[in-house]
């Protein structure tokens, strides 16, 4: 498995975990704003982590 596909499994990994806090979170709170807040914000994580881990993975876990 090459370092950028490693990046992109952990990327994918914290994005799932962050997702899940972030909408029971969400869920607990009674204000709609900044529950709509923390939704989208846990959709663009969602769409990030695993970005940033594709480029990352190699300065992390070496050219491989």
């Amino acid at each position: 498995m090459s370092a950028n596909l490693l990046g992109l499994v952990c990327g994918i990994v914290l994005a799932v975990a962050d997702f899940a806090l972030l909408t029971m979170l969400g869920r607990r709170l009674d204000l709609a704003g900044p529950s709509g807040i923390l939704r989208i914000t846990a959709i663009v994580q969602l769409i990030a982590f695993p970005i940033i881990g594709w480029f990352l993975g190699p300065y992390v876990f070496g050219e491989g």
